[in-house]
Formats: structure tokens, sequence, C-alpha cells
């Protein structure tokens, strides 16, 4: 498994952001986008540290987002899928990203993307607390939308609760990142590489059933990789984040609308590998995931006969084991099988340079 990246380094600056901003900076990142040369050429922003509250939407290709480390330069917002709209409506998952990119050759280093809505806070209110939000706590920090492609990440922290990061559109690389959440905190249909990461489960309060679950593909049936993971650590946030809390993933059958009616859509396969991954013991394996039928009606997408998960030398106390949901189901590739899993393959001979 040749995981090799070619790096260089970046020697100039098309705009600079900062919370103390000179007369040639600006003192935000959508200002400094808005200044972007209407052509294709790569648009390097430098972002020094402070915390941005800004929603962003990239357009425009090959924009480089720098910031002046993981910890310093910090761009949130808080929106949650439960707010309503202009017409009342409930906006739902896919309007309440940070930042959601729709073109290709996007990069970020060395910053966070953050969304603020604080899902354990709300899960600790009372009941009768008017404010408490009991569904669609669904709160985006990152969406690759579907004319994203060639994505790459470089010491990034994507930070929420429920449905933290979500890619729709083509490629993306992450390396030396943290993604964090509870709720299918890494999920969709785009093909992406997780490389030398810490995917960290936070502490929510579960009634029923695990605490979370890291991923939710629903990789079409025609790809050949969905999300894939190497030399990962699976790390918990706390020691509130119990043994055996969390599932490695789920398959998610996005409902659709086709000629016929609208209902989870069977071509979504999905596909999450672990390959060379340590993993802590609050992970047990794989789980369930219901969706809605042509006829209308609750059904159950199971692990083994409507997803492809599968693991590798996996390690640490959440590696296959007994103790699994499905003792007999925590499928491992073979060495053979595993040595397809390359950056060549995974990403169609696009190789990625920070």
């Amino acid at each position: 498994m040749d995981n090799s990246l070619n790096t260089e380094m970046v020697v100039l600056y098309d705009a600079v952001v900062s919370k103390t901003p000179t007369v040639e900076q600006f003192s935000t990142i959508a200002d400094a986008l808005r200044d972007a040369p209407d052509d294709d050429s790569i648009y390097r922003v430098c972002i020094h540290s402070g915390t941005y509250h800004e929603r962003l939407v990239i357009n425009r290709k090959n924009v480089h987002l720098i910031g002046s480390g993981r910890d310093q330069t910090i761009i949130t917002q808080t929106l949650v899928a439960a707010e309503k709209g202009d017409r009342g409506e409930i906006i739902g998952t896919f309007q309440t990203q940070t930042i959601e990119v729709n073109a290709s050759g996007f990069m970020a280093q060395f910053l966070t993307i953050r969304n603020d809505f604080d899902l354990l806070e709300n899960a600790l209110k009372s009941d009768s607390d008017r404010t408490k939000l009991h569904q669609h706590t669904q709160a985006v920090a990152l969406l690759l939308g579907e004319m994203s492609d060639k994505a790459a990440f470089l010491d990034v922290s994507l930070e929420g609760y429920q449905d933290t990061f979500c890619s729709l559109g083509g490629r993306a690389y992450f390396t030396q990142s943290r993604i964090s959440g509870t709720v299918d905190f890494i999920f969709g249909s785009g093909v992406v590489v997780f490389n030398y990461c810490d995917i960290v489960s936070r502490y929510c309060p579960s009634q029923n059933g695990p605490m979370g679950y890291l991923t939710a593909p629903s990789t079409s049936h025609k790809q050949e990789y969905g999300l894939s993971f190497f030399q990962c650590r699976l790390l918990k946030e706390d020691a509130r984040v119990s043994a055996k809390s969390y599932a490695l993933g789920r398959p998610w059958h996005p409902t659709t609308t086709f000629l016929d009616g609208r209902y989870a859509d069977p071509n979504a396969i999905g596909k999450s590998t672990f390959l060379n991954t340590a993993m802590d013991d609050h992970i047990f394996g794989w789980d369930k995931m219901h969706g809605t039928s042509i006829e209308g009606e609750r059904i159950w997408f199971t692990p083994e006969e409507h997803a492809r998960f599968a693991e590798y030398s996996s390690t640490g106390a959440g590696a296959a084991s007994a103790t699994a949901l499905e003792p007999n189901y925590r499928p491992q590739l073979t060495w053979e099988e595993a040595k397809e899993y390359s950056l060549a393959n995974i990403l169609a001979g696009w190789q990625p340079t920070f």
C-alpha cells in the first residue's frame, strides 16, 4: 500500500485576512474570496490567528485557505437542521454547513472548521424545556458538494457533533487531521482518503442503542471506493465515552426522488474501509440503519446485505473480537485485497500536493 505524498513550500499569498487588518489586508475571509480574480488560477488566502464567525460557499476553483495553526485559526458558525427558514420550514441538514465547497482544487491547511451547535448541551436540557430539540439535530461543519473534486486537507480539524463532515462530490484527501463528532459524523457518497488522521468520538448521552457512528457512507454501487482510512487512530474524547458505544459505520441509503416515488436509494451501497488503524475500546463493529421503502414504510439496511464494510490489520481494544454486535460479521481484507488500496488506485491518479 503506497500512500506517499508530495509536498512543496508555499511561499506566496494572494490575500491576507486578519482580526486586526492593515490597509492591504482583509477583515473577513468572505471579503478576501470576493477579491479573487475571475479565473482558475490558484488563489492562496493566508488567515491569521483568530476565530472567524463566517459561513462560506466556495464556487471558485483552486482556492487555498492557509491558517496559522489548527488551534489558532478557527472558522465557525452555529446552525442546526431544526432552524426555521424564511417560510417557517425546517432548513434541514444541507443548509447548516459552515463551509461548502462546490469547485475543484480546494485546499485547507493549519486551521479548524467548526459548527458550534452544542448537541451535548441540548441533550442535557430537561424534556420540559421548550428550547430542547428532540430531532433534527444535524449540524454540518464542512460540506464537499457535488461539484467538488481534488479537495486536500493538511493539519485541519473538523469539529461538530451529528453530521460533522459530508462529502457528496469527487475525490478528497485528509492527512494529519482531526475529525470529531457523534452520530454519522463522516458521511456521504464521495471518495475520501483519511491518512494518519485522528477520528474522535465525542460524549453524548444515549438512551437507545449506541452513542454514535463514525461513518454513514452512501457510496454508489458503481464506485469502487468510498471512505478509506489508513494508519488512523479511532479515539474517544474522554472517559465518558464508554466501551463498545460506537459503531465503525452504518449504511446510509438517502431518501431520493425517483420517477416512481420517493424512497431510500437502493443503489447507495456504502463503502467504509479501515486499514492498519488503531481502535480504542469504544468501537464495537458495524450497525444497521433504517430508511423508507417504495411503499413509504420503514425498512432496515444491514451491514451484511446492504453495504461494503471491511478492515485490514486493525489494532487496539476495539479491533475485531467476539464482542462485536454480530460476532461473525467483522469482515477482514486479505493481504492481496488490501494491496489494491493505494492512493493511486483510490484517487485515480490524482496526487495531492501541499
